[in-house]
């Protein structure tokens, strides 16, 4: 019998409120099968080791189960505790585990090619960019999980050099993939539903299909991985309100900054603000006093204070490619050059900024019931989207004290 199994029977037989009735009945499995379990005739799956630890130490379940995790013998469990770590960004314990397997084989060693690049990334020793080139560069990734994990990465790199064209059809192919995953998988299962509707929210969001960004940011957000991740929901939810509720757009925004606080990393917190403050420009409300220097600028530009070419140089290092296309289009309040840039956004597939520029068409005063209709534009797919299940919060929720609050 492996250590960890042992650990848990004595455990289980130490404490007298943790009988066979109660613990079976708590992690949804029938009696028998748990002295199976406490024999070394099965094994836990790594999702009901999570619940075991809530249920052995409800006040602090994530310093039991990152104790297992360096103790895993199973390759499955290994594999799902390389993802946990992930998920919950703690660098500690992922850094851990990978001086432990730095030596393996088969499915291990391919966990240990991926995640050994994605902790560069989290500790800041490459940058994000870099990371998605170099687990794009993988090759031999043979188990079907981790190859999903890569074809994702693949995905943010086409979006990330604005490669919309197929993006939610591709994005769909990889959630399909993922519903199909057995139940036997369930936790690294529904780590990849998050990771695919982190994505899947951004890609409609591009795309103006505004009801489906909602609905897979508050997946990530219900889920509560990780203050980062809860973060990036909150703001890919507050811009979908962006255009028709400002309210609702601001409180989102807001929730983005609270959680991204969290995370005790100052330079996080620029990101946030640099998006309130942007919304802030489109909307044309006045600005935060502190406001990134190329929304300052941009303001001025809009206001006819400084020329284009007083700001191209910066705005374009700024790297904001909606801003870069908003200023080209409100360009010497030229109505030839908004339409410009919304045919480019629309050849661009960027449905999203296309319909802040017809509302800039709209403020110049074309205001036809053709351009009135192009403001709720949207790209529409081959299939259809992809509906998951609820995430099980108790897979995260309960491990605040393992969230170590690292970018990434």
């Amino acid at each position: 019998m492996s250590r960890l199994f042992v650990e848990i029977d004595n455990i289980l037989e130490d404490r007298d409120d943790l009988t066979n009735e109660f613990v079976a009945n708590s992690l949804g499995i029938k009696e028998v099968t748990l002295r199976s379990i406490r024999r070394g005739e099965r094994n836990f799956t790594f999702y009901k080791l999570l619940k075991l630890s809530q249920i052995i130490d409800p006040s602090n379940p994530c310093a039991k189960i990152n104790e297992w995790c360096l103790i895993f013998e199973s390759t499955d469990c290994i594999k799902n505790s390389f993802e946990f770590a992930f998920a919950t960004k703690n660098t500690k314990l992922l850094g851990e585990l990978l001086a432990i397997h730095e030596n393996s084989h088969g499915i291990v060693k391919e966990c240990y090619s991926i995640y050994s690049i994605i902790f560069q990334a989290l500790t800041k020793e490459i940058e994000y960019s870099q990371m998605i080139d170099e687990l794009c560069k993988l090759k031999n990734i043979k188990d079907e999980p981790l190859l999903i994990v890569l074809n994702i990465y693949k995905l943010i790199r086409d979006l990330d050099n604005s490669k919309f064209g197929l993006a939610i059809d591709a994005g769909n192919d990889i959630a399909e993939k993922i519903k199909k995953i057995s139940k036997g998988n369930l936790f690294y299962k529904e780590c990849l539903t998050i990771r695919i509707s982190e994505v899947l929210a951004r890609i409609h969001l591009y795309f103006n299909n505004l009801e489906m960004a909602r609905y897979y940011s508050w997946k990530v957000i219900n889920a509560d991985a990780n203050p980062k991740t809860t973060s990036d929901a909150y703001y890919i939810l507050g811009y979908s309100y962006l255009m028709n509720d400002e309210e609702m757009c601001f409180h989102y925004l807001n929730k983005s900054k609270e959680y991204i606080e969290k995370t005790e990393f100052d330079f996080l917190v620029e990101i946030p603000k640099y998006n309130l403050d942007l919304a802030r420009f489109f909307l044309r409300q006045e600005l935060s006093e502190n406001a990134d220097n190329s929304l300052q600028m941009a303001n001025d530009f809009r206001q006819g204070l400084l020329s284009y070419e007083d700001i191209k140089e910066v705005i374009e290092n700024n790297g904001d490619n909606d801003l870069i296309k908003y200023c080209e289009g409100i360009r010497e309040g030229s109505i030839s050059n908004l339409y410009k840039a919304y045919r480019e956004l629309i050849a661009e597939a960027n449905f999203y900024c296309a319909s802040i520029i017809v509302k800039e068409l709209l403020l110049a005063g074309e205001n036809s019931e053709f351009v009135k209709s192009l403001e709720s534009l949207k790209f529409n797919q081959n299939k259809g989207d992809v509906l998951f299940e609820e995430i099980s919060s108790f897979s995260f929720g309960n491990c605040v004290g393992c969230r170590s609050g690292n970018a990434g």
